[in-house]
């Protein structure tokens, strides 16, 4: 390390989200104890329900449009974190939610859900931001996310497939779940359909709440040909 990192750490240093103690470099926004405290999960839910799904595949609701795989709950640090990220644009916030993802990924077994159907390989596609929201921001956390588990299942990212054409609300502005469903209508669309035709997506978002963005999204997929969807997220709202 550089002498001029050393200076810059005695005089700023940076402290954990958790619990304040400085952090090292390579420990990002969490001390290591503060993530290992981290409750990761290691199963599938049902995308309706929420309920863990047995041997991540016996589906409770068969109407559900996708399987749910999310690596842990929606609480402080990881909801600060996540706030850090997209709010105020603090990118290096993404270094500890994709760590736990690579540790969910680790714990979780996808092989019978995500095994190729015949020759046509399964792929990745992160949830879409509308344009001028993706600009306002400079990224979108769904493709930051979605690019490690694209590496971790080693399956091929496709970013530029599903695409938002409305430039709708923030879902944690409206008050319940009608309004959320009515924000996100029609908000979809595929702009190349081929590449999804039969195969099996993993689309990935950051949290899921009350799923009304994720199921929208998995309708348009399926309408345009997908097998089956398993949304990845890093948290969901219990």
């Amino acid at each position: 390390m550089s002498l001029l990192y050393h200076i810059l750490n005695a005089i700023f240093p940076r402290l954990c989200f958790n619990c304040d103690k400085i952090v090292k470099k390579e420990e990002s926004f969490l001390c290591a104890e503060c993530f290992a405290k981290i409750p990761i999960y290691s199963t599938l839910f049902c995308g309706l329900c929420r309920a863990r799904l047995p041997e991540n595949k016996k589906i409770c609701h068969k109407n559900s449009l996708y399987v749910l795989g999310s690596a842990t709950k929606y609480a402080d640090p990881i909801k600060k974190i996540i706030w850090e990220l997209k709010y105020n644009k603090k990118t290096a916030a993404a270094k500890p939610l994709k760590m736990i993802m690579e540790t969910y990924l680790n714990k979780l077994q996808l092989i019978e859900l995500i095994s190729p159907i015949g020759r046509i390989s399964p792929i990745v596609i992160p949830l879409p931001l509308h344009p001028t929201k993706e600009r306002q921001r400079g990224f979108n956390q769904s493709k930051l996310i979605a690019e490690t588990a694209s590496a971790k299942l080693n399956l091929p990212l496709v970013k530029n497939c599903l695409l938002k054409n409305k430039n709708t609300l923030p879902q944690m502005e409206l008050k319940n779940l009608e309004q959320r469903t009515k924000n996100v209508v029609n908000s979809f669309f595929v702009k190349n359909p081929e590449l999804i035709k039969g195969k099996i997506i993993v689309l990935v978002d950051d949290i899921v709440t009350s799923g009304s963005t994720l199921t929208e999204a998995a309708k348009t997929l399926k309408s345009s040909g997908a097998k089956k969807i398993i949304a990845i997220t890093i948290a969901k709202a219990e």
